[in-house]
């Protein structure tokens, strides 16, 4: 049972009747950090997820996976935070008066010491869960993306949008072009370091806006910047129904233009479109 809201508490029901081992476990997804202890003789488990996204939770017995289930945990509309070193990120406001830009609330941040533009603090804005239909076989995404920092600080201006499959994640990379040797590009089970790969076309000024266009194709992705196709890649599994996006910025990051479309071109998600480009 999943209750609403970020952040967002889990009740998991479960019998381990006649199973043999010396401890169980739930997880809340691949990651072993997210994995806490429960009882043999019990039956039920809450478990509190602070970031939204599509997850397969675990039932563990010693190392063994009982049973993977699937979870989404939504949020309403865009929403934003900062990453933290625990599992807790501190929620951001969007700000609502800055028309056609999706951003963090500039107000809020100063009252509540959060300097971000310094380039030390990592920003996310997540829409999960609001779309229907859309499969990394056959999508189209594109928006535009732009990073202020203060001088001199943050320079690599680091940058990621992310699709949230069901089954996998594709994420895709940005930075001034100095820095592309540590970009890590992400499709599906396919990982493409910048250190051993050439990525130095996804090393852009990201000072200024860049429209930035991805579409998929039966497992090939195609990534255009300002219309121009820069970079392709292909890869086997795949991570089935898109359910959300991320974008992820070291520093103040703004979007605008957001749109996804599914095949044949019909609109899935469209927000923040500016009324001139």
């Amino acid at each position: 049972m999943v209750s609403e809201g970020i952040p967002n508490s889990v009740v998991f029901s479960y019998l381990l009747t006649g199973v043999d081992a010396d401890s169980f476990f739930i997880q809340q997804s691949w990651d072993s950090r997210l994995r806490y202890s429960i009882s043999k003789n019990g039956s039920e488990f809450t478990s509190i997820y602070y970031y939204p996204g599509h997850f397969w939770s675990k039932l563990i017995a010693d190392e063994t996976v009982l049973r993977e289930h699937a979870l989404v945990i939504p949020t309403d509309g865009w929403m934003a935070l900062i990453e933290q070193d625990g599992p807790i990120p501190i929620y951001v406001p969007i700000d609502q008066d800055s028309g056609d830009v999706l951003q963090a609330s500039d107000e809020w941040l100063e009252a509540n010491d959060l300097p971000i533009s310094n380039g030390q603090s990592v920003l996310s804005y997540f829409n999960v869960g609001g779309f229907r239909g859309v499969s990394d076989l056959m999508f189209s995404l594109s928006s535009d993306i732009r990073i202020e920092t203060d001088p001199g600080r943050a320079v690599c201006k680091n940058s990621q949008i992310i699709l949230i499959g069901q089954h996998g994640r594709i994420v895709i990379p940005f930075s001034i072009p100095g820095c592309t040797a540590e970009l890590n590009l992400l499709a599906s089970e396919r990982e493409i370091p910048g250190r051993n790969n050439d990525l130095s076309s996804l090393g852009i000024d990201l000072s200024m806006w860049q429209h930035i266009s991805i579409r998929g194709d039966d497992g090939l992705i195609s990534i255009s910047i300002d219309r121009q196709l820069v970079y392709e890649v292909t890869y086997e599994e795949s991570i089935g129904d898109i359910v959300g996006l991320r974008y992820r910025f070291e520093g103040k990051g703004m979007v605008r233009n957001v749109l996804l479309s599914s095949e044949e071109g019909v609109v899935a998600h469209e927000s923040y479109m500016a009324s001139n480009e």
